[in-house]
């Protein structure tokens, strides 16, 4: 048998280590082997770190706001939630009531372009259906970058009166203080069983707004009015 020395052994794989490399770049000029090309339903990628690809499911699917109001029975939520998935749509988001016997709903939506095409175009159906007013309103676009801020909750009691919700809101807006959202409730007072009106906010309170001024001024308008008030900070709310 006859020895090979070691420089002869590394020549030769290194000899076979670039016919490899070869073969690899000759398969790729030819392109792909013969046959169908697979098809899927996978969404455009991106290459992210590592060179792996990652899909953004988001990018592909579009938002709208359903919006629907109805006398109140019981099956609308299935009713309308079935309209969606069926559909091809999700709910992301929602908020509904019952306010004395009529139920409101708002149902923030996201699906595919086609399947909110869908949606849009047979929203008539499920309005005739389940005896509701219905409309789809698109979210175009993200919204603008918002001032950073920080979460507040103020609740508030007081005698029902007219306009405690334009007066409370209307000097938030003087301080740049947003609503994020605001229940309100006409409630019986214990023993007398007046009627007490209660509301309670989420407060976005930015940096540039100071908390002393804006609990000095709650206080004021809240004692105009006779408003018992409490203001919820960060880790309260």
């Amino acid at each position: 048998m006859r020895m090979r020395s070691f420089p002869a052994i590394l020549c030769e794989r290194e000899e076979k280590a670039e016919g490899c490399r070869v073969r690899r770049e000759e398969k790729s000029i030819m392109g792909p082997l013969p046959g169908p090309a697979p098809t899927h339903d996978l969404p455009v990628g991106r290459v992210g770190p590592g060179d792996k690809l990652v899909y953004d499911w988001r990018t592909m699917n579009q938002h709208a706001i359903l919006s629907a109001i109805g006398l109140d029975r019981p099956g609308l939520v299935d009713e309308v939630s079935k309209f969606i998935f069926e559909r091809g749509g999700n709910i992301e988001d929602s908020r509904m009531a019952n306010l004395r016997g009529q139920f409101a709903m708002m149902v923030l939506v996201t699906a595919p372009q086609s399947a909110m095409a869908r949606i849009a175009g047979e929203l008539g159906e499920l309005a005739q259906q389940s005896r509701l007013h219905a409309e789809l309103c698109p979210v175009q676009g993200n919204s603008a970058a918002a001032e950073p801020a920080m979460p507040y909750r103020l609740k508030a009691t007081a005698m029902d009166q007219a306009g405690l919700v334009h007066r409370v809101a209307n000097l938030l807006r003087k301080l740049n203080v947003n609503i994020e959202s605001l229940e309100t409730q006409l409630a019986a007072a214990p023993y007398t069983g007046a009627p007490m009106f209660e509301m309670e906010l989420i407060l976005s309170v930015p940096p540039s707004v100071h908390l002393n001024a804006l609990r000095a001024e709650l206080g004021q308008l809240c004692d105009e009015l006779n408003i018992d008030w409490l203001l919820n900070g960060p880790g309260e709310v």
